[in-house]
């Protein structure tokens, strides 16, 4: 489904808690290498934990949470920066396989269609717009058990735009947005959401 280029190579602690090799991908304008090596086929040992994935307590279930985050229909409802989303395509088993946004930005909007993947076995789902895009979004979020009724939720997202856009609709998403996703989120399960 997806192009290995267009999702985040790292993996979660939780998923390889030992040390990965990962991809390192590098802007096209840098070219080659002296040696003649495309730079997106460098490699480099991580022997650290991802850090950009952030993590936060849910006070539901990770099954609940998974499912609640795999509703890309729903992700207006608790998201302030996205204005609508409408899903293209599902599954055979009914689940988004390409969801349309329109996101608020300062004082215009910006649209996008997101192509997701889903591991229900550890309860990961991944997503990405593809590199054709000059504003390019990718992410991967997976929930864990912590207790019967809570969960983990380690989450990372991935920004990249060729060009200066305007700052986000909502303050809160221009300094740190995986940090702003997983608290809009937090609050979204704290309430009345199903």
């Amino acid at each position: 489904m997806f192009d290995s280029d267009d999702l985040p190579t790292r993996p979660y602690p939780a998923l390889a808690p030992e040390p990965t090799k990962v991809a390192i991908r590098l802007p096209a304008s840098l070219g080659m290498l002296d040696h003649g090596v495309p730079l997106e086929e460098l490699t480099v040992e991580d022997l650290e934990p991802p850090t950009r994935v952030i993590s936060t307590s849910l006070p539901v279930s990770a099954q609940e949470a998974f499912e609640a985050f795999c509703d890309s229909e729903r992700v207006h409802e608790w998201m302030p920066v996205v204005r609508s989303s409408r899903v293209l395509s599902r599954s055979t088993c009914g689940r988004p396989e390409r969801t349309a946004f329109i996101a608020r930005l300062e004082r215009s909007s910006i649209g996008y269609t997101m192509r997701y993947e889903y591991d229900d076995e550890t309860r990961t789902v991944r997503w990405c717009n593809g590199l054709e895009s000059s504003t390019r979004i990718s992410g991967t979020a997976q929930f864990t058990k912590a207790s019967r009724n809570t969960c983990m939720m380690h989450y990372e997202l991935n920004v990249e735009t060729d060009n200066d856009l305007p700052a986000w609709g909502d303050s809160m998403y221009n300094g740190h947005p995986a940090s702003a996703v997983l608290s809009d989120f937090r609050d979204y399960l704290s309430g009345d959401w199903k």
